[in-house]
């Protein structure tokens, strides 16, 4: 029996889910603008109501990024501390990987998950034929170069991003809009807390990506290909 913490942070809250093996117990979620007081609470909380301790867990997950800063850095000086005090484990989680491993959909061959990065910048990650890019760049140059690439094809793009950035999409692709850019409702703002807390599973199984403190992932002036066969 195994009991472990998944911690997601989005541009609004911070999703909390406590696992079983590979079952979710209870989750919950606090307004990012409560978490550097409310965070560390909300989690001895979760554990009391089920009768836990943090020597309980066997690991704790955690979305590393990319994302909105302030939440970013609550979240993981949060774990890194419980993990100091403690000693458990920590499995830092790339959330546009789980992202695009989530929706992933072979009637798709290019998806593109969008978050804003802030002054005119987008955190992306573009899923093509099993070859993946991430990164961050001006909006208005990534969905440019995606235009050009890809003109083409029809482009499925998912993401919080996707709204902030909605008025360049349709600007650039144009007349074209309709047909090349797939936008679906209800629209994926990112990767689920389920999600991310199973992708950490599985590297707990394989002792991978175990560590005791975590470092976040920003991809500012970064960009990062690999090819996956998924």
């Amino acid at each position: 029996m195994l009991y472990f913490l998944s911690i997601q942070n989005n541009y609004h809250q911070v999703e909390l889910a406590l696992f079983k093996d590979s079952h979710i117990l209870t989750s919950l979620a606090i307004s990012k603008i409560d978490a550097s007081s409310q965070l560390m609470l909300t989690i001895k909380s979760l554990l009391a109501e089920h009768h836990l301790s943090f020597k309980d867990l066997s690991f704790i997950a955690a979305n590393q990024g990319p994302g909105p800063f302030t939440t970013l850095r609550v979240v993981i000086a949060t774990v890194n501390g419980i993990s100091f005090a403690t000693r458990i484990p920590l499995i830092g989680v790339d959330g546009l990987d789980v992202f695009l491993n989530e929706y992933k959909d072979t009637q798709y061959p290019v998806t593109v998950a969008l978050l804003n990065a802030f002054n005119q910048d987008a955190y992306f990650g573009i899923d093509t034929f099993g070859t993946r890019e991430k990164g961050c760049k001006n909006s208005e140059q990534l969905l440019r170069e995606l235009h050009a690439q890809h003109g083409n094809q029809q482009i499925r793009f998912i993401g919080s991003g996707v709204s902030t950035f909605k008025e360049q999409l349709t600007s650039i692709f144009g007349a074209q809009a309709g047909s090349k850019i797939l936008i679906p409702i209800p629209l994926p703002d990112q990767c689920s807390v389920k999600a991310l807390g199973l992708h950490a599973l599985e590297n707990w199984k394989t002792h991978k990506n175990l560590t005791y403190q975590l470092l976040p992932l920003y991809l500012k002036s970064q960009v990062i290909k690999t090819t996956h066969s998924l």
